[in-house]
């Protein structure tokens, strides 16, 4: 069995569709108001949660599929002690490939740009949150879509981002030797 079959067998009927979120639209691009994130960003030590709000606020339509994802998933737009970190990114990872497959990538300066901040910023679990919750859930939904991810989000990498992004890129690479 090749590669591409062994692929199409693992993913069974899944489509681009898939990306497309499945949750009731309640909030549009037009109907948010971002938040001033600046100060978050001049923390010494930023957090998960912080680190959520932060990237949800890169653009309009983000923030409105994030708000969109937390009605459905939480019935709520409120911090809450049931939200989960890793399913919450793992949905701004789903966007973010989403977008990029069809070639709508208007607010990926910003998102890449607050990656890197959060990266140099953040907690040691809010690294962790961004290494393995948004670049691996971007490579691994990438990687179901058949997108380029070893080179295709490059331009929007910064320095940090992209030795975190190749690193993670080298060792899922040599466990499968």
């Amino acid at each position: 069995m090749t590669k591409k079959e062994e692929i199409k067998q693992a993913l069974g009927d899944l489509t681009d569709k898939d990306l497309i979120p499945h949750y009731k639209t309640v909030f549009l691009p037009d109907s948010v108001e971002l938040e001033n994130v600046e100060p978050f960003l001049n923390s010494d030590s930023i957090e998960q949660k912080t680190c959520l709000t932060i990237l949800s606020n890169s653009c309009k339509e983000l923030k409105a599929d994030f708000n969109n994802y937390l009605l459905d998933t939480y019935e709520t737009l409120e911090y809450t002690d049931d939200r989960l970190t890793f399913p919450d990114i793992g949905n701004i990872s789903r966007f973010i490939v989403w977008k990029f497959k069809f070639n709508d990538t208007n607010c990926f300066d910003k998102v890449f740009e607050y990656a890197e901040l959060i990266l140099n910023n953040g907690s040691e679990s809010t690294k962790n949150l961004i290494i393995v919750g948004l670049f691996e859930g971007i490579q691994n939904v990438c990687g179901w879509h058949q997108v380029d991810y070893y080179k295709g989000f490059d331009k929007w990498l910064r320095p940090n981002s992209k030795k975190a992004w190749d690193d993670l890129i080298d060792f899922w690479e040599k466990g499968k030797k």
